[in-house]
């Protein structure tokens, strides 16, 4: 599994999450009103916990965000939702990130975590059968399997 310290059994979005709406409600508002890294980044991080795909459109826009720990942070929370063909079309875009990291979870959320299945997902784990990067490698060859 990739790094970055995420592991943990909270990545079953199936299970249930207490006060799973009172929650997203504040995250959704710390997610439009704050403009600092760390508030941020708690906050899309958040939405992928509480597993509810309308926060999809919520997260996407900060696939492309200049900071790659934002980018990031988007990557894993679409990563719970990998099913979800927004989720996917984005996933798949972050597959060619400049960023090792955001590259290896996209890999990782598009080829182990979820069930979704495409030539257009074929095609981008097999791209990244040659990535610079072992973890991403790995994760392809996983995905493929």
């Amino acid at each position: 599994m990739p790094g970055r310290g995420l592991e943990g059994p909270w990545l079953d979005t199936s299970r249930d999450t207490n006060f799973a709406h009172e929650a997203y409600v504040v995250v959704t508002e710390v997610l439009q009103k704050e403009r600092d890294f760390l508030p941020l980044s708690s906050a899309i991080s958040a939405l992928g916990h509480l597993g509810d795909p309308c926060a999809i459109p919520l997260i996407t826009p900060f696939t492309t965000h200049p900071d790659a720990r934002l980018r990031f942070g988007a990557t894993f929370a679409l990563g719970c939702f990998p099913d979800e063909p927004a989720s996917v079309l984005a996933l798949l875009r972050l597959t060619e990130d400049t960023d090792d990291d955001v590259r290896d979870w996209a890999t990782f959320g598009l080829g182990v975590q979820g069930g979704a299945d495409s030539a257009e997902i074929r095609d981008a784990l097999f791209r990244k059968l040659t990535d610079r990067n072992a973890d991403v490698r790995e994760e392809a060859m996983a995905g493929l399997a």
